[in-house]
């Protein structure tokens, strides 16, 4: 052990108790820190996962700031800041010391309380040999045990392991970046963002405001974004008048979209799509006197290897044939029009005659799968959609099967007896003609 003392000086033991006083400070500092980490991770993990329960929801998201910040600043001041800030005198930190370390047997104390008496004038009944005596006995005792760094050793450990377990903690749940902590950190974060962080979990609603012809359907979709939901429903009122009517919506198997048919819309009408907490924003479909398709009827030609006859559809323009089948689109509309075309998946356009009494034919060829619209021109060479989006489905055709249902098997017969046999055939567009081949002892 290193002798720092050649004499007694109150400086030196001044600083001995300084350095427990700084030591002490540091343990505060620490174990702050930790509690800090500690209360911060907790808020920070509670707030998101709050603001993703109730679907950052603008109440929820203020409500949750303000909690997480004041928990914060709270712990901050009662656990750092008032502590520092309390003085503490060389004679309360000699008293702790000696608390801790009990064969200083109040040597420190003594020291402290005489050597800031030494040389001064009020004090001069005290023998300033004693009062040196005393210091350099004090300083003898704290070398002896290590200048009291023993005496906030294990606090410091353990202020530590607590500010480094919870900085651990905090970069597991980073590492791990669960959804409701990705989400729900940009808004906890950045508390002056205000509208510039954007809710994760949105609805896309597809045709949003839009236009249309007085009397005519509309396909409404809508995508769920970041979330899922077992109901997704819209709301509609019709006219300014008109109650909200909810409406659940279905699934689309190949987009994953949700959607609903509006039909025989006369009125201005509002509407949103909720599902889960969330809600899209409020949408509009003003209504004008447009023509639109009023009635729609197919007539089916399949192809000759069928052997099926032209079938009529009255009513619905969604189109099931198989390959190679023509289709012919006759429309009535709802006001007098001047054109009409049918728009196939976007691309192919075909134009439509229009008869004498103002119907309009068009043909389509199915090939594969697809939607199509009808598009009508107004009197004023205006061209709108007239229809919605009609699907056209392409069906399979499955090829016949032939079983031998008689006698079914090998047998072994004499060349005079009679062999029974019995045939079935099936297909889905039903069998022209029928063959049985045999031959007799190869």
């Amino acid at each position: 052990m290193r002798m720092l003392f050649a004499a007694s000086n109150h400086d030196d033991l001044v600083r001995i108790v300084r350095s427990v006083r700084n030591r002490w400070r540091l343990k505060i500092v620490l174990r702050g820190l930790g509690i800090l980490a500690a209360v911060g991770i907790s808020a920070l993990l509670i707030s998101t996962y709050g603001m993703d329960f109730f679907r950052f929801d603008d109440t929820a998201v203020l409500v949750f700031r303000i909690v997480a910040y004041v928990t914060l600043l709270l712990v901050a001041i009662w656990f750092l800041v008032l502590p520092l800030l309390k003085r503490v005198s060389d004679e309360r930190v000699a008293l702790y010391l000696e608390e801790h370390e009990p064969s200083l047997d109040g040597h420190v104390m003594t020291g402290i309380e005489f050597g800031q008496n030494v040389g001064k004038e009020e004090n001069v009944a005290r023998s300033p040999e004693l009062s040196k005596q005393l210091v350099r006995r004090a300083i003898e005792k704290c070398v002896t045990v290590n200048e009291g760094r023993r005496v906030e050793r294990k606090s410091l450990w353990g202020s530590s392991g607590l500010l480094a377990g919870a900085t651990a903690v905090g970069m597991a749940f980073l590492i791990l970046n669960p959804p409701f902590l990705r989400h729900g950190a940009p808004f906890l974060l950045s508390p002056w963002s205000g509208s510039g962080v954007s809710n994760p979990y949105a609805i896309s609603v597809t045709p949003g405001n839009v236009s249309i012809a007085r009397g005519s359907d509309l396909r409404i979709s809508a995508l769920l974004q970041n979330f899922d939901a077992a109901e997704v429903d819209v709301a509609v009122k019709r006219g300014a008048d008109g109650s909200w009517d909810r409406w659940p919506m279905i699934v689309d198997d190949e987009t994953a979209e949700h959607v609903l048919m509006l039909f025989d819309i006369e009125d201005q009408t509002e509407y949103f799509v909720e599902a889960s907490g969330v809600r899209s924003e409020m949408f509009r479909i003003d209504v004008s006197d447009l023509p639109y398709v009023g009635e729609i009827t197919l007539e089916y030609n399949f192809p000759a290897y069928t052997g099926l006859s032209p079938r009529r559809q009255e009513g619905s323009g969604d189109i099931a044939a198989v390959t190679g089948t023509r289709v012919l689109v006759d429309v009535v509309a709802t006001m007098v029009v001047t054109s009409g075309a049918i728009v196939v998946d976007e691309t192919d356009t075909t134009a439509m005659e229009i008869s004498a009494d103002g119907s309009l034919t068009g043909s389509i060829d199915v090939a594969h799968e697809g939607m199509y619209r009808v598009l009508l021109g107004t009197p004023t060479t205006c061209v709108v959609v007239g229809s919605p989006d009609y699907f056209i489905d392409v069906l399979v055709d499955l090829p016949p099967s032939v079983s031998i249902d008689k006698p079914g098997r090998d047998i072994r017969v004499t060349s005079i007896e009679e062999i029974f046999t019995q045939v079935t055939s099936e297909d889905d567009y039903g069998i022209g003609g029928l063959e049985l081949v045999y031959s007799v002892n190869g």
